[in-house]
């Protein structure tokens, strides 16, 4: 029984562990290809006299463009929270992710759960629909800046950005054929959705006024070409002479397979497509130096805001249950 018990153990924190092992091995193995010679050079010769304040400066710049858009989405589809609140609760939700990504982004609808009353799965399914919302962003951001340099490495791309696009017809259709089903009434829709978990889930996407919809979808999309434009000005501090408009869309598709959930913070795949996608701009060494640094800017900074909020944070949750326990 100890055995099995043991063995169930084991494969959890496996699973759990996993991303962050494979994030290591694919670094690793593109180390290796460039050799860790060149790698460790080409990190050295950095201009961190530019890179540090641009990191400092676009990190906190991202990072606050992220919380304004949960805020809103929070806004509009649970309950009213402030710009302060989100922030801390955000900070804290890094700080989870970076451990565990999914207990990361639980962690927010457990907040909101316990402030607002109602359903998780209701909340998480407000979490959800930001998610969908991240990857129309990154769809729009990338039709946006498309270039024939991009098509002529990955010529999927044009195919990938009219799949994901029909998406949002499908979705439209699906939400007002409903609406139309029910005469346009949300108490009765909210109160079918409400009955069951999978109901709760989709709640927020069917129930989310429209206008709203597309105000969260143009307040995300900036965060996208923010953190792209920082990358290629990471590029330029690691001798990588990457033209402007060429580097924005080439490391927006860098960004967008990165953004699949594999790895924790798209570590190690990001390095990986951006060293197929730059190579024609300066050795590999470089690439891989650049965006490294670049990427654990922001998994470094949302361990360090996360660390900075952690007594505030626990002090919210402690005063949301106090709240749940008067109620009662």
């Amino acid at each position: 029984m100890g055995n099995i018990e043991g063995k169930n153990k084991l494969l959890h924190y496996g699973r759990k562990l996993f991303p962050y092992i494979l994030g290591i091995v694919i670094l690793l193995y593109l180390i290796n290809v460039v050799s860790l010679e060149r790698f460790v050079d080409s990190l050295s010769r950095g201009r961190y006299d530019y890179f540090i304040p641009a990191s400092i400066v676009f990190f906190f710049i991202v990072f606050l463009v992220d919380v304004l858009g949960t805020k809103l989405l929070i806004d509009k589809s649970v309950i009213y929270t402030s710009f302060n609140e989100m922030l801390i609760v955000k900070s804290i939700s890094g700080l989870i992710g970076f451990l565990n990504q999914a207990i990361g982004q639980m962690s927010i609808g457990y907040y909101y759960h316990k402030k607002s009353g109602l359903p998780f799965f209701y909340v998480g399914g407000a979490l959800l629909l930001l998610l969908f919302i991240d990857i129309v962003s990154l769809t729009i951001a990338l039709g946006l800046s498309i270039k024939k340099e991009v098509i002529g490495v990955a010529s999927f791309v044009p195919y990938l950005i009219m799949g994901l696009m029909m998406v949002i017809p499908v979705y439209l259709v699906v939400r007002f054929s409903i609406m139309w089903l029910f005469k346009n009434d949300k108490l009765r829709v909210s109160s079918l959705l409400m009955s069951n978990k999978i109901g709760q889930l989709l709640g927020a996407l069917i129930l989310i006024p429209f206008p709203d919809l597309i105000t969260i979808l143009i307040v995300r999309i900036p965060r996208i070409f923010l953190k792209a434009f920082y990358m290629v000005m990471a590029l330029w501090f690691f001798n990588i002479k990457v033209p402007y408009s060429e580097g924005i869309s080439l490391v927006i598709l860098s960004l967008f397979i990165g953004a699949i959930p594999i790895t924790p913070s798209g570590l190690g795949t990001f390095q990986g497509m951006s060293l197929i996608l730059l190579e024609r701009y300066g050795e590999k060494a470089d690439i891989l130096a650049s965006t490294f640094a670049s990427n654990m800017v922001f998994i470094l900074g949302q361990v360090i805001m996360g660390l900075y909020y952690l007594n505030k944070g626990l002090f919210l949750l402690g005063d949301i249950k106090k709240q749940a326990e008067v109620s009662k």
